[in-house]
């Protein structure tokens, strides 16, 4: 008996090792090996680098479904930001997978880059990770007038907690101000780490009925905070961001515990997720991120199903999107796509769980 059950452990190991599908509870389940992640992460890399930022290209569909070419930096064409969305998951991917950014790179972002004291908490949010991502400090960063502390200015914002904004807003800047542990909120900020962690976890959905129709949003969260809207990317966005912020208190842990069990509800059969229903590898990244700060969740990225329906794991499905020439299938945005699979895959590392999350810069 002991033999027999040893030989299944070795068997699965293997199995695991290889990449191919493993046996549980009767059905198999479909795992990424470490060849085809190793080979998927240097396609999109070498896309990020060669194709996107060496060439200060990028790749957009409308929602008509016409492709046009823009630029990431460029203060004409995004005019009070001056680089395309995502942005920053674009360059720390690239700095996670150690690419070394040149004077070159520096001087693209910088030239381009518009942050002043009336930028938005999640334009200040993104400033923050994108430049230090670069390896340049947000506390002194020299604008065209003068040298602004970007990480004093969001703490000093109004707007962080007012009506008008977001919990995916709030979620970024949780992110930011937690992203390096020598930020420190100055004596007359508006808010602390802890009160908009708190804020954060009590825009939670929560529908006790479940005859509900929308009783499957139960635990997530929504960018409107109505049941009807709530979605993936942003109920994996906001479990990131209250697991950086450490608040230890019961309302934040239970939102986190509660919002865990949203993703594992929400999984879809090929081991992805997706905003409408269809998986995608944006949505993906997203929960690998999430699923990533957490000891107890990592496993279930690649190892451990997140419920019994899954015959994928959200890698395997993820690294399904990554086109030979390392853009991502289906994404409406090539710098967007490219930057959050890159983040997420640096986020899985090697397989072994981190303490330090993706974000972190020390």
């Amino acid at each position: 008996m002991v033999r027999g059950l040893r030989s299944a452990i070795v068997a699965t190991a293997v199995t695991l090792l290889l990449g191919s599908s493993v046996s549980a509870s009767a059905a198999s389940f479909t795992v990424a090996n470490n060849s085809s992640k190793k080979d998927a992460t240097e396609k999109v890399y070498s896309y990020a680098k060669n194709e996107l930022l060496k060439k200060n290209k990028d790749i957009a569909t409308d929602e008509s479904g016409k492709t046009n070419n823009a630029k990431l930096f460029d203060k004409k064409a995004y005019k009070g930001v001056g680089a395309t969305g995502g942005y920053q998951d674009l360059l720390l991917g690239l700095k996670k997978q150690g690419y070394k950014f040149t004077a070159a790179d520096k001087k693209l972002v910088t030239d381009n880059l518009v942050i002043t004291k009336k930028s938005t908490p999640a334009q200040l949010a993104n400033a923050i990770i994108g430049l230090q991502a670069l390896g340049l400090n947000p506390k002194a960063y020299k604008t065209s007038n003068e040298k602004l502390n970007l990480v004093s200015t969001l703490y000093k914002s109004k707007a962080v907690l007012g009506k008008s904004a977001t919990v995916n807003e709030q979620a970024q800047v949780l992110v930011a101000l937690k992203s390096n542990k020598n930020f420190k909120a100055p004596k007359n900020a508006k808010f602390t780490v802890k009160k908009l962690s708190k804020n954060v976890a009590k825009q939670q959905v929560k529908v006790a009925n479940k005859k509900n129709k929308n009783y499957k949003n139960n635990g997530g969260w929504a960018y409107d905070g109505k049941a009807a809207d709530v979605d993936v990317d942003t109920t994996a966005m906001t479990l990131n961001a209250l697991k950086m912020s450490k608040n230890k208190s019961k309302i934040v842990k239970n939102a986190i515990n509660n919002g865990q069990d949203f993703l594992k509800a929400n999984v879809n059969k090929d081991g992805g997720f997706g905003v409408a229903g269809a998986s995608n590898a944006n949505t993906n990244a997203e929960v690998i991120i999430a699923l990533s700060n957490s000891k107890k969740t990592f496993k279930n990225i690649n190892v451990k199903k997140l419920n019994e329906k899954q015959e994928s794991s959200t890698l395997q499905n993820t690294l399904s999107f990554v086109k030979k020439d390392g853009s991502i299938k289906g994404a409406y945005d090539a710098s967007l796509g490219a930057g959050q699979v890159l983040v997420s895959l640096s986020a899985y590392g090697n397989g072994k769980y981190a303490s330090k999350t993706v974000y972190q810069f020390n």
